[in-house]
């Protein structure tokens, strides 16, 4: 599997919010295979920090930061009926590779991370 490294925004006009396509029947089952439309924050305002610690932020929808990494990360608990909604069989679900997605350690293209109240 090839993950991505997310690039650090150059301006609050290309941040945008992940949300996952339904795979098309032709595509491959796999992590690789979702697809991300980046579209739904193209409009509203970004905090102009992207450090990743607890505060109050002003005049702002949500902040761009990067996930604090997880240690061996482990799955404890999937929706299957979700996983089969996105063409996700329980075995890529139980995957380490999964794991490391859904923690945010590991990114697949077009995912971009940001918090929200």
């Amino acid at each position: 599997m090839n993950f991505v490294n997310f690039p650090q925004p150059s301006s609050a006009n290309s941040t945008t919010m992940n949300f996952v396509n339904f795979p098309q029947p032709s595509s491959a089952n796999s992590l690789p295979g979702l697809r991300f439309e980046n579209s739904f924050l193209n409009e509203l305002p970004e905090d102009p920090l992207q450090e990743n610690y607890c505060r109050q932020v002003r005049g702002a929808c949500y902040s761009r930061v990067m996930p604090k990494p997880m240690e061996n990360p482990q799955m404890l608990a999937f929706s299957r009926e979700t996983a089969e909604l996105v063409g996700l069989s329980e075995e890529q679900c139980q995957s380490r590779e999964f794991a490391e997605i859904f923690t945010g350690n590991a990114f697949l293209e077009g995912m971009e991370p940001f918090a929200m109240c």
